[in-house]
C-alpha cells in the first residue's frame, strides 16, 4: 500500500483563505484536486488498474492495501495498449469524487492506492513522492487561482 498524508493543520488554510476572502473548504478542495491531478497524470499505465485505483480519504489510523487485480484483467499491456486506456482520467475523477464527498473541515487527509502491489510501483515510479514534492507549488497555484476569481 502506498499513501501520502496531507496534514493541513501545519498550513494555515484559514489564514490564507481569510487573506484572499474565500472559504477554507474551497481552498482545500482546489488544492487537493491539484494533488489528484498530479497523482493521476504521473501514474504509470500497464494494464491500468493501478492508475484507476487511487483514492482520497480522511486519515483514520492504520490502513493496509487489500485490493487485487481481477484475475480477468491482464497484468501487462496487450499489443502496447493498456486494458483501460482512460485509466489516468478514471483515477483522477475517482479521487475528485472522493474529495467532494469528504468533510473538508478536517485537517488530515490521505491520498492512497489500495492495490497490493502499489509499493512496488511507488518504488519504481515515485508517484506519491513526486506529488509530495509539489505541495508548496500546488498550494501557491490554488491560492492564485482562487484569489483571481
Amino acid at each position: 500500500m502506498v499513501q501520502v498524508r496531507v496534514k493541513t493543520s501545519g498550513m494555515d488554510f484559514k489564514q490564507i483563505a481569510d487573506e484572499i476572502g474565500k472559504d477554507v473548504r474551497e481552498l482545500k478542495s482546489d488544492f487537493m484536486g491539484s494533488m489528484a491531478e498530479v497523482i493521476a497524470q504521473t501514474s504509470p499505465i500497464d494494464s491500468g488498474n493501478y492508475a484507476r485505483s487511487h483514492e482520497v480519504a480522511l486519515r483514520s489510523g492504520s490502513y493496509a492495501a487489500t485490493k487485487q487485480r481481477p484475475d480477468s484483467d491482464s497484468r501487462i499491456s496487450r499489443d502496447g495498449s493498456p486494458q483501460y486506456p482512460n485509466a489516468r482520467e478514471e483515477g483522477e475523477q475517482a479521487m475528485k469524487a472522493d474529495i467532494a464527498s469528504i468533510d473538508l473541515s478536517k485537517d488530515t487527509f490521505v491520498f492512497r492506492n489500495p492495490m497490493t502491489y502499489s509499493s512496488l510501483v511507488e518504488a519504481e515510479h515515485a508517484v506519491y513522492a513526486r506529488a509530495r514534492r509539489e505541495v508548496g507549488a500546488l498550494l501557491a497555484q490554488s491560492v492564485a487561482k482562487i484569489r483571481s476569481r
